[in-house]
């Protein structure tokens, strides 16, 4: 699968409230109609770090592949003490905690980041993870 699937799988089952297809999505941020509901956490691949080669025993092994993984999480401006309790969560249940088939999962940041607004008023706060994979 892809990262950010991967980690949304990982949010999923964190009892964190957070229902695939339902309140948590993959891919960019969507607007909040039809089953997209205002308040969404989004797990978003933006790339990460080029892949790397390592020696094993001497042996040249597969590359390893640093993916980078923005959770953001949208709710609306008056809730923000649900939108920081829910990232402190995300963060919790990522950081040291990598999804099954990565070696590595690491939060960028120690809280969620304010982000602001969006058009529709909503509050947008994020994390970044740094995955570590052998492939």
């Amino acid at each position: 699968m892809t990262p950010d699937y991967d980690v949304a799988q990982v949010l999923h089952a964190a009892g964190l409230g957070l229902t695939y297809g339902t309140n948590l999505f993959t891919g960019p941020i969507r607007a909040a109609q039809g089953p997209v509901p205002l308040a969404a956490t989004f797990c978003v691949a933006l790339g990460g770090s080029p892949p790397e080669g390592y020696l094993n025993n001497g042996a040249a092994t597969p590359e390893l592949f640093s993916p980078l993984v923005r959770v953001i999480i949208r709710g609306s401006s008056q809730a923000h003490a649900t939108e920081l309790t829910l990232g402190r969560g995300v963060i919790a249940a990522l950081h040291g905690k990598p999804p099954s088939t990565y070696i590595s999962c690491r939060s960028r940041q120690s809280q969620p980041e304010p982000y602001g607004e969006d058009d529709d008023g909503a509050f947008l706060f994020g994390m970044d993870f740094d995955l570590l994979k052998d492939e």
